[in-house]
């Protein structure tokens, strides 16, 4: 399969700032407690006007303006798609992939819609840009990718366990074909189709909150994560000194840190952000690449390894030259 060139990224995060002494005022707990356990000092919760479809729309922007700049031959009118991961869309229908395409006045004649997988959203949403791409017939086209999310829709800010943990935001990244011997694009995804540990009920019941075992979550997170990075690694014949970085789910920085450990002496290949952002669900992964862009981290013809997990229960990973 043909590899990918990321042409453009960008993120955006709501105005308000809920710092854990912010929380400890509602809920019983406090600073050391919550960045002891999660790596977490602050989240960004949307107010006001501030919802998925604005967050993903500025992303967007942000992401294209970028994209101009990189790429001479780039326009948004030849951008094919646009894939919005959420599972905290402002409608039930439309998509919010479609208020995207109208907000940012794209083709008519493009492929837009949602996808509804947590956490691990993102990546699947980039494993099907992928696809399209490869697909593709015509002239050069672009893919525009999306994680966005406002978790806090969803919290039961009487839960310590789980209102601690998240915050809401988007990230953005346009991709292009990339048929150079030197680009690689391969793929992995696994389900265990769970409806107890992780999850949030409103059509078919439930109170609308995010309920979580946070126990069996954290053991199938590592689980999971160590297995995809592994398996990547031996099917592309690869090892961790191929990698520049791993850009996993920040969900918890426990987790990562668990999973680094299986890799001495790359621990700093393993980025990490959740102390600002929290876990943003789909948009966490896209928010992390696109913050690693503007930090100067990543450049063109890295190779990394996109990896998340989430409610499903269900994991992906991507290893991606860039």
């Amino acid at each position: 399969m043909s590899g990918v060139k990321v042409i453009g990224t960008g993120y955006s995060l709501p105005v308000k700032v809920v710092t854990n002494d912010d929380l400890s005022k509602v809920v019983d707990t406090n600073d050391e407690w919550i960045y002891s356990r999660t790596g977490i000092k602050s989240r960004h919760i949307i107010s006001g006007d501030e919802a998925v479809h604005t967050l993903a729309v500025s992303s967007a922007e942000k992401a294209i303006k970028n994209a101009y700049e990189n790429d001479s031959d780039f326009s948004k009118d030849k951008i094919i798609a646009v894939y919005v991961a959420t599972m905290t869309s402002s409608y039930v229908f439309p998509s919010t992939a479609c208020i995207v395409q109208k907000e940012l006045e794209l083709p008519e004649s493009i492929k837009a819609f949602d996808i509804s997988a947590a956490c691990t959203g993102f990546v699947y949403a980039l494993q099907t840009a992928a696809d399209t791409l490869q697909t593709h017939v015509g002239d050069e086209g672009y893919v525009l990718v999306i994680g966005s999310e406002c978790m806090s829709r969803t919290l039961n800010f009487s839960d310590r366990s789980s209102c601690v943990l998240f915050g809401d935001g988007a990230g953005s990244v346009i991709i292009k074909k990339d048929d150079s011997e030197s680009s690689v694009f391969m793929q992995l995804s696994g389900t265990e189709g769970n409806t107890e540990v992780l999850h949030c009920g409103t059509y078919n019941g439930g109170d609308g909150y995010l309920h979580m075992d946070g126990g069996k979550v954290y053991k199938f997170a590592i689980t999971s994560l160590n297995g995809a990075i592994k398996k990547l690694l031996e099917n592309s014949g690869s090892t961790m000194e191929d990698i520049d970085y791993v850009v996993c789910h920040q969900a918890n920085s426990r987790i990562i840190d668990s999973v680094k450990k299986k890799y001495p002496g790359h621990e700093h290949k393993f980025f990490m952000n959740m102390e600002t952002c929290a876990n943003t669900s789909a948009a966490s992964v896209s928010i992390a690449m696109a913050d690693m862009y503007e930090k100067g981290l990543l450049k063109s013809g890295m190779k990394i390894i996109t990896v998340a997990f989430g409610a499903g229960l269900s994991w992906n990973a991507v290893l991606m030259t860039v």
